[in-house]
């Protein structure tokens, strides 16, 4: 089963929510998984890099653009969140431990990620390659994706300073003064609850289904659960949706080491 780019915002939820375990945890982390992260990321910026390419989009057929362009850059926009999630978590965690193998592999990847972001975004800008009604759905997306990785990163930032990984450090420091008063009014478990209620109705429908790149998807997802260790993979708890739920229980994940 592969994945859709709106999947894995929901596993960035889970990594912010056992963001601090795997911060301060004193295990190391998968170099199998790692590895699995790293090449499947570099794999789907080069498809992404190479169909965003000048060239090769003034040349396609205006069909297949309008086929296949929402698509990727609604892939870009929406998977963005892990990308930012998931650096913050191995930069803290290197921060604090001194593993560094984690933050620079995220870090080179977020980078890349920021490139195809940016050529999305000039595509956007240029105003015709997309029919007025996908360009609002598609600058409405990246507004999404944008405020829901600053939610993401205001969750960890009660764990480590990790602002420099929002799109807004401000707004993501404003999340978690939001975030930290809600919890002292209902408990943990309820505040996430109705913020993955929240997540959920704002990536419930997407442009095209299934992502342009969902076989990669799926590997980058399933890198990034092998880091967890047993007891957080094991954990399904609230955060999947049945979607989700039966995907994670048809992959193998490598194995973290101990």
């Amino acid at each position: 089963m592969s994945l859709h780019a709106r999947d894995l915002v929901e596993l960035a939820a889970l990594v912010a929510h056992h963001g601090p375990v795997i911060i301060g945890g004193r295990f190391e982390l998968s170099g199998e998984s790692l590895e699995q992260y790293w090449v499947a990321s570099k794999c789907r910026l080069d498809r992404w890099l190479r169909s965003l390419q000048p060239r090769m989009v003034e040349t396609s057929h205006p069909r297949d653009r309008a086929a296949n362009l929402p698509g990727l850059v609604e892939e870009i926009f929406t998977s963005e969140v892990l990308t930012r999630v998931w650096t913050a978590v191995l930069a803290a965690r290197s921060t604090l431990h001194g593993q560094g193998d984690g933050e620079m592999i995220a870090r080179s990847v977020m980078l890349s990620h920021m490139e195809a972001r940016n050529r999305a975004l000039k595509l956007l800008l240029h105003g015709t390659h997309f029919s007025p009604e996908t360009a609002v759905e598609l600058n409405r997306l990246r507004r999404r994706s944008e405020r829901w990785s600053d939610v993401l990163v205001g969750r960890l930032l009660q764990s480590a300073e990790v602002a420099t990984f929002a799109v807004d450090s401000e707004r993501a420091r404003e999340f978690a003064l939001d975030l930290h008063y809600q919890a002292g009014l209902i408990s943990d478990a309820q505040v996430w609850g109705l913020l993955l209620a929240s997540l959920r109705a704002a990536f419930r429908r997407s442009l095209i289904d299934p992502s342009p790149n969902a076989d990669l998807n799926e590997r980058i997802a399933a890198g990034v659960l092998g880091c967890f260790g047993p007891e957080l993979y094991s954990d399904t708890g609230q955060f999947y949706s049945l979607r989700m739920f039966r995907w994670l229980n048809n992959i193998s994940v490598p194995q973290q080491a101990a």
